[in-house]
C-alpha cells in the first residue's frame, strides 16, 4: 500500500468530516495518498488540516438537470486525469455512479460503497430501472464493491449489476468506540431522541405520532434534530416543526456539528425510517454509547439490533406499534434499560468497530494493487 495514490469522490465535504475521516486516517497511516474530491463546504478547513489534498467537484446532489450531470462526469474525469490516482474511492450515489463511469473511462480500478440505496430503490418502477442501468454501466469494472448490508448486495447481484465474487458486505462506516465511549444514563425522565435528515422517508410523522400518543400514558421527553432539505419533495417542513413544538410533543434542537452531547442525555435513539438505509450512523453511535435503540425492521436498520436485548425493532410506517415499544421501554426498570444500552455497546464493539472497516479496505487496496501488478 505504501505511495498507493487515492483519489476519494463523494457528495459534500461533510460527509467526509462527519463519517470517513477515521477511515482515511487509518489509510494514510498504511502509506496511502489520500486527495478529496467534493463540492466546495465549510468543512473543507478541516480536511486539510487533518492533512488530506482537497480538490473541488462539480456535483449537485440533487441537481435533475441533464446537463449538469454530464458535467459532473467530465469533472470525474478531469480529476483522475489530473491527479492520476492509482484507485478511485467512491461514496454516495451521484460519485458512486458517475465516478465509476469516469473511473471505467480512464481505466483506473474503482472501490464504491454502495451505502443504502435511498429513493432511487424505494421510488417507481421507471427510477428504479433507470438506476439500475446506471449502476451496471458504472460498476462493470470495478475492482470490488463494499456494501453495507447484505439485502442490497443480494439485489446488485440479483440484478446482475455485479458478481457476488466482487462484493463485500461492511459493518457500516465504523464507529470510533473511543471517541463514541459508553457514558451513564442520565437521571429523570425517559427522554427519547431522533437524529436524521428531516424527510418523511426518515419516519419524522410516525415518530412524532408516536410520541404524541406515549406523552398521554408516560412522563417522558422527546427531541428531535437534523437538518431541514425545503428543496426535497418529501422534506418536513417549519412550520411543522413549530406546530410540534407548540403542542408540547417535543422539542427540536437542530442541526448538529457534534452528537455526543445530545447522546449523552438521551435514555432511548430511535430511528422509524422506511428509507432505504446502508446501516444508520446514529444508531451505531447511539449504540457505542451505551444507548438503547428502536428502529424498523428494515433492511440495514435491523442490523443494528438485537430486538429485546439492545432495543426493539418495530414494523415501519407503524406509529402505534412504535408507540408501544417506547410505552414498553418506559416501564423496565433502570437497571433494565441501562443492561439494554450495555448490549448495544458490546455489539457495536464486536460488530461494527471502525477497524474493522479500516482493516477491510486497507486488505481490498492491497489485493488490488497485487492483482494490478500481476497484470502488468
Amino acid at each position: 500500500m505504501q505511495g498507493t495514490r487515492v483519489l476519494v469522490l463523494v457528495n459534500s465535504s461533510w460527509n467526509i468530516t462527519n463519517f470517513r475521516l477515521g477511515l482515511l486516517a487509518g489509510l494514510k497511516e498504511r502509506g496511502c495518498e489520500i486527495v478529496v474530491a467534493a463540492p466546495l463546504g465549510p468543512e473543507v478547513a478541516a480536511i486539510e488540516q487533518a492533512g488530506f489534498e482537497f480538490r473541488p467537484l462539480f456535483l449537485d446532489p440533487k441537481g435533475r438537470n441533464p446537463f449538469a450531470e454530464l458535467r459532473t462526469i467530465a469533472s470525474c474525469l478531469k480529476l483522475i486525469r489530473v491527479e492520476k490516482p492509482d484507485l478511485v474511492m467512491t461514496y454516495t450515489v451521484k460519485p458512486n455512479v458517475y465516478g465509476g463511469l469516469a473511473a471505467r473511462i480512464a481505466g483506473v480500478p474503482l472501490l464504491p460503497n454502495i451505502a443504502g440505496l435511498g429513493a432511487a430503490f424505494s421510488g417507481g418502477r421507471a427510477l428504479r430501472l433507470i438506476a439500475t442501468l446506471l449502476y451496471r454501466i458504472s460498476l462493470w469494472k470495478a475492482s470490488l464493491a463494499f456494501f453495507q448490508n447484505e439485502e442490497d448486495r443480494a439485489l446488485f447481484v440479483q440484478q446482475g449489476i455485479i458478481g457476488h465474487e466482487r462484493t463485500h458486505v461492511l459493518p457500516g462506516s465504523g464507529v470510533d468506540t473511543d471517541r463514541f465511549a459508553a457514558l451513564p444514563l442520565s437521571d429523570g425522565p425517559v427522554r427519547f431522541g431522533m437524529i436524521a435528515r428531516l424527510v418523511a422517508d426518515k419516519g419524522v410523522r410516525e415518530y412524532v405520532e408516536a410520541a404524541r400518543q406515549v406523552r398521554t400514558r408516560q412522563d417522558c421527553e422527546f427531541v428531535l434534530a437534523g437538518f431541514l432539505e425545503p428543496e426535497h419533495g418529501r422534506s418536513i417542513t417549519r412550520d411543522e416543526i413549530d406546530t410540534w413544538e407548540q403542542e408540547g410533543i417535543l422539542r427540536y434542537l437542530g442541526p448538529l456539528n457534534d452528537v455526543r452531547p445530545i447522546l449523552a442525555g438521551l435514555h432511548c435513539l430511535v430511528l422509524p425510517s422506511y428509507y432505504r438505509e446502508g446501516t444508520p450512523r446514529s444508531l451505531l453511535e447511539a449504540a457505542s454509547m451505551a444507548r438503547a435503540l428502536i428502529t424498523t425492521d428494515q433492511p440495514g436498520c435491523r442490523d443494528t439490533v438485537d430486538s429485546g436485548q439492545s432495543g426493539f425493532l418495530v414494523a415501519p410506517r407503524d406509529p402505534a406499534a412504535l408507540a408501544e415499544a417506547m410505552h414498553k421501554f418506559c416501564g423496565m426498570q433502570s437497571e433494565e434499560r441501562r443492561e439494554m444500552g450495555r448490549a448495544g455497546r458490546r455489539k457495536v464493539e464486536a460488530q461494527f468497530s471502525e477497524q474493522i472497516v479500516i482493516e477491510a479496505y486497507a486488505n481490498a487496496i492491497q489485493t488490488i494493487g497485487e492483482t494490478i501488478g500481476r497484470e502488468r
